[in-house]
């Protein structure tokens, strides 16, 4: 009997352990490409987060005015850490006239604690193009749908630029997605601009509160056998 509750008990303690331990995944990458109010053009990539994570790049896509070379996304979990980011991207306006262009990023599925967590929301490129061009950036990440902090570059001078931002997540749910949004506008035929960006958000430690109690119960089953063990030698 003595044996029987002592492996009832591990048993319970491992548990709570694999459970801790689980590792997260998205499953969905998805990349949309739209000018204006054209047409949306839209690439995924789909499988596991863990390892690789998930990848769709080196893409050559083409608006109405605009040409995107090396248009690319990324997504990752890794222990406590989500990961969005799109590759060094060159988008240069071949037609007068152009559109706001805008492009998003999004991968959905993530998991993991209902907890305050950081995100560092960073882009950068450079810009090339005649003095006195009215060309802007705008750079958004967004954590389940909601938007934080938008970034935004306007009257850009030919040459490099770069930010970053560190807002608070105040919490999550069990399954949630992460995006960025980049808006261009160009002005004038053979302006050019290109970009990175990284959205990562770094979660707390804190377990869910299911997992808690599972870790609770196993918790209570050590107390109970010690207890037992201690009652049998009095006796």
């Amino acid at each position: 009997m003595t044996s029987m509750i002592r492996i009832r008990t591990a048993f319970a303690g491992l548990l709570a352990i694999g459970l801790l331990s689980v590792s997260a995944r998205a499953d969905l990458l998805t990349i949309t490409v739209q000018e204006g109010a054209g047409a949306v053009q839209t690439f995924t990539d789909t499988g596991s987060l863990t390892g690789a994570g998930l990848v769709a790049g080196s893409l050559s896509v083409t608006t109405a005015n605009y040409s995107i070379t090396f248009l690319g996304g990324a997504a990752n979990q890794n222990g406590g850490s989500s990961v969005v980011n799109s590759s060094t991207t060159t988008i240069t306006e071949f037609s007068s006239n152009a559109g706001l262009l805008k492009i998003t990023v999004t991968a959905s599925g993530f998991t993991g604690p209902s907890a305050s967590t950081v995100v560092t929301s960073s882009i950068g490129g450079s810009v090339t193009h005649d003095f006195g061009h009215n060309d802007s950036v705008s750079f958004t990440s967004a954590v389940n749908g909601t938007n934080l902090a938008a970034q935004t570059f306007t009257n850009m001078s030919a040459g490099s630029y770069n930010n970053t931002i560190t807002p608070t997540v105040s919490s999550l749910p069990s399954t949630y997605s992460m995006a960025e949004t980049i808006q261009v506008q160009l002005h004038t035929v053979g302006d050019s601009v290109n970009y990175s960006s990284s959205t990562q958000l770094t979660q707390t430690s804190t377990p869910e509160p299911s997992t808690m109690a599972i870790a609770g119960l196993g918790a209570l089953g050590m107390i109970g056998y010690g207890l037992r063990r201690r009652k049998a030698k009095g006796a």
